[in-house]
């Protein structure tokens, strides 16, 4: 599930050749200066001593769905820089998530310093947040570190109607293993490591008039971490995308084609390919209701103890749009490793958004770094969220969307070299009431990796060497509350269960939250929260609970 963007706008100014090449020219030379801020903000992921992470924006089973990352939307806004810094002080009773009577308690004091930076005109659209996080720890100075935190995405139209390219760089901390300590933030240094990812795909697409679309593309990406173990095997990235679509002209059916070759070349672990062909077909019963088919073939090259990883393929589904607010999308049908089935649900009313997914597909921890789905994507979700609630200021979009962001990353922290099957439903709905705010979230998730669990075990294969099988799963919900104009009360609970299955062994974990908001000034906002975090394994390892309190204060220039 992509980002959808809306299509770009042709209109230009006829009012003589002279003045609209002129226009055009500045209009050209503006996009091409503003690229470099994008290159500027990737160039701070490689300033570390660590490799760079470079992760694959797509899937690697991909079919028709995976060919369009949109060119920049037609919104004009202009270039936009505002800076902030933020400081928090926090206590904590388990610093390193222990066990037992290796608990340590710990203040931990950070200042980070960050910027946003947006830019949307006709032919650009530009979206960078970043910020440099200092941990300072009071009691285990040693465990003092600074991480640099970004996401960015640029879209820029480089010759008009023509050529394009697209561009994404990501740094985070994440869990390098799902049986770990996980924490709720970036502070426990003990199971979090620094990921870092960026992609550069120049495309051309070509209009046939209104018979036809063409479309080539090139993506170049890599991923890298400071992770020391050889679960975690740095990356490079090279997809080559050919398609070709009947255009606008044929109204009530349309057919196309593409061609995908994915090649991952790791340091550590053996390279892999993914490639196939694709035929679509597209008919419209009615306004409302598009009977859709997919017919093609698989051929991939990756390391798997199972049947060779090729075959044909068919899907048979349809979209349902009954009113500008619902859409479903279905489809089932058959390839290489089994039956296929997805469903994507949304739906929106004056108070509520339905957000509900079922999908399976052929998946790399590598792949889901580099372009998240449309649900994880930070940039995106921050766009709708800023679309219906015009009033929110930029620090209440940012909470709202980790909140959102967080949610649909539940059950995503698997990192392992091998490849494996996923199986993914998860459901959102948010409710917007005068005075509150509700989100409540639930996934399941189930893993199956290429390669069995006797091999997995002495082939850096990560979480996968205990079991072939990993399933997770879990519930959330989320409120927030107005008290006055510049107060907000927040509570959040969230449980969450892992079940290794070929050991049996099931790990517990619920997290609790209660905070206190007050905006200080036009620019500032402050908040006070507590936190309690417990994990219970019926293996008795691994277990652990935490109680934490910490004040956040954050201001814009």
């Amino acid at each position: 599930m992509g980002p959808t963007t809306a299509p770009m706008a042709n209109s230009r100014s006829n009012n003589g050749r002279r003045d609209g090449k002129t226009r055009a020219r500045i209009t050209q030379v503006a996009s091409e200066a503003k690229l470099g801020t994008v290159f500027i903000a990737m160039f701070i992921g490689m300033l570390s001593s660590e490799p760079a992470l470079a992760a694959d924006a797509y899937s690697p089973g991909g079919t028709a769905t995976n060919s369009t990352a949109a060119e920049p939307q037609t919104i004009r806004g202009g270039l936009q820089i505002t800076p902030r810094i933020t400081a928090r002080e926090t206590y904590t009773d388990n610093v390193t998530l222990s066990s037992g009577s290796q608990k340590q308690s710990d203040f931990i004091s950070e200042l980070a310093p960050g910027f946003k930076i947006t830019d949307k005109t006709a032919r650009t659209n530009l979206d960078i947040d970043y910020a440099l996080s200092n941990l300072f720890y009071a009691r285990d100075r040693d465990r003092n570190t600074l991480n640099h935190q970004l996401h960015s995405n640029g879209k820029f139209e480089l010759v008009e109607s023509l050529i394009f390219l697209d561009a994404r760089a990501q740094i985070s901390q994440q869990a390098v293993s799902v049986l770990g300590p996980i924490g709720a933030d970036s502070s426990v240094t003990d199971n979090n490591r620094t990921f870092r990812s960026y992609s550069l795909s120049p495309y051309l697409r070509k209009y046939l008039s209104n018979q036809a679309v063409a479309e080539a593309r090139y993506t170049f990406s890599q991923v890298s971490s400071n992770a020391q173990t050889s679960a975690v095997s740095d990356s490079t990235g090279n997809r080559i995308f050919l398609s070709l679509d009947s255009g606008r002209a044929y109204r009530d059916w349309g057919l196309g084609v593409n061609f995908t070759d994915d090649r991952i070349d790791y340091e550590n672990f053996a390279d892999t390919q993914f490639q196939n062909v694709t035929g679509t077909g597209r008919y419209r019963i009615n306004n409302r209701l598009i009977a859709i088919g997919t017919l093609g073939y698989d051929r991939n090259d990756y390391f798997t103890t199972g049947d060779k990883p090729e075959g044909a393929f068919w899907t048979l589904g349809m979209e349902w749009r009954p009113t500008a607010r619902t859409s479903l999308s279905a489809n089932a049908g058959r390839r290489y490793f089994g039956n296929t089935y997805s469903l994507v649900f949304l739906h929106r009313t004056r108070r509520t958004t339905w957000d509900i997914s079922y999908g399976q597909d052929i998946q790399t921890s590598r792949s889901q770094l580099i372009i998240p789905p449309r649900e994880t994507d930070r940039t995106q979700v921050e766009t709708e969220l800023r679309e219906k609630n015009t009033g929110l200021t930029d620090d209440a979009i940012r909470q709202r969307a980790d909140e959102i962001v967080n949610a649909n990353r539940a059950g995503l922290n698997l990192q392992t070299n091998v490849v494996f099957l996923e199986k993914k439903l998860r459901g959102l709905l948010t409710v917007n009431l005068a005075k509150s705010d509700i989100l409540l979230s639930a996934f399941d998730t189930t893993r199956d990796s290429e390669v069995t669990q006797s091999f997995s075990i002495f082939n850096n294969s990560g979480d996968f060497s205990l079991s072939r099988i990993i399933k997770q799963s879990g519930v959330g919900a989320h409120w927030n509350y107005r008290l006055t104009e510049r107060n907000q009360a927040n509570i959040g609970v969230d449980f969450s269960r892992l079940k290794f299955v070929d050991i049996q062994r099931t790990d517990n974990t619920s997290t609790f939250n209660l905070g206190i908001s007050r905006k200080l000034s036009q620019t500032a906002n402050g908040s006070l929260n507590y936190r309690h975090l417990q994990r219970d394994s019926n293996f008795g390892t691994g277990e652990y609970d935490e109680n934490a309190i910490f004040g956040v204060i954050t201001a814009t220039f």
